[in-house]
This record gives C-alpha cells, structure tokens and sequence, in this order.
C-alpha cells in the first residue's frame, strides 16, 4: 500500500466569491513507462526484447474532495504510477501533473506539494503508513 498526500495548490485556482476550488489535483494523461533489460535479465527471461513496459497509455485525473483509488494486481505498474507522480522515477511518455505543476519541468514544486510513502519503507515495519504519518 501506497499513500500520497497533497497540499493545497494554487495552480489551477478558481476564485468563486470567498471560495477557491480546484479542478484538478493531479492529471496523469498517456503515462507509459519503459525499464531497459540488461543482456542477463534478457537470457533469465527467455527475450530478445530490450525492454519492458511497466506501464501502458494510463489516463486518470483525482479530483479534490474526492476519493481515488488504483486498484490492480501484482505488477500492474501502481507503484510505478505512483512513483512518478511523486518525481522518483520520470515517465518514458506521458504528462503528469500535480496542482498544477507538470512532474518533469516543475519537479521541485511537486515534491513541495506532496508527501509519499510507501507501504514497504522499512522504517516501522509494524505500522501503516498513515500510522507512520499520524507518529
């Protein structure tokens, strides 16, 4: 399990009266990602294939005030996903926004915005990582 929390943006703001809304909190459009296989993991795997695609042409937008959830089995490519709406990993094609702020051009005000954690940190193997964050 995964968990990305985001703060208030003010990309994307629209002022009605006192009140600001936003549209989007993050908008994935496209989104693949490609791992290159080395010549050993190429022969482990019985390929001749240089690569491997961990994600394919994933769409989605979370907006706010809203519950999201991405759901899939074991190698789905969530992780990956998740990895590079938070700027660990870059995507091979694709554009991801967060509040605003495109993932590769603005990664610094991205990182500033979210927090992430994953559920295999190693820190506190016992808690959730909502527990972690709570602590």
């Amino acid at each position: 399990m995964a968990a990305i929390k985001i703060k208030t943006p003010e990309a994307e703001a629209k002022k009605i009266g006192r009140f600001v809304t936003f549209e989007r909190m993050i908008a994935v459009e496209h989104l693949t990602k490609d791992f290159s296989l080395s010549s050993v993991q190429q022969k482990e795997l019985g390929t001749r294939a240089r690569s491997v695609k961990a994600v394919d042409d994933v769409s989605f937008t979370c907006r706010p005030g809203r519950v999201f959830s991405l759901l899939g089995p074991n190698g789905a490519g969530k992780t990956t996903t998740l990895r590079m709406i938070s700027t660990i990993l870059r995507p091979s094609t694709g554009r991801i926004t967060v509040g605003g702020h495109d993932v590769v051009a603005e990664g610094r005000q991205v990182r500033s915005q979210i927090g992430f954690l994953t559920g295999s940190t190693g820190l506190y193997q016992r808690l959730t990582p909502d527990e972690v964050v709570q602590y």
